[in-house]
């Protein structure tokens, strides 16, 4: 999937391993240290986008 994050007003997307949805919530992991982690911590308001040529309907996902 790939992850949006904002920090210093600027966006910023990268690629992550999706692992798995669970309890409605997306599980992927990341290093705490780098600039991702802090980005997500600093503001855990973040957008996931995904690509798959077998699903047929977009997913939104809201906290």
């Amino acid at each position: 999937m790939t992850l949006s994050t904002v920090e210093n007003n600027a966006p910023s997307s990268r690629v992550v391993l999706l692992k798995e949805i669970k309890d409605r919530s997306l599980v992927f992991f990341t290093n705490y240290d780098s600039n991702k982690g802090r980005a997500i911590s600093d503001n855990p308001n973040v957008c996931a986008s995904f690509f798959g040529l077998h699903w047929k309907d977009k997913l939104f996902l809201k906290e």
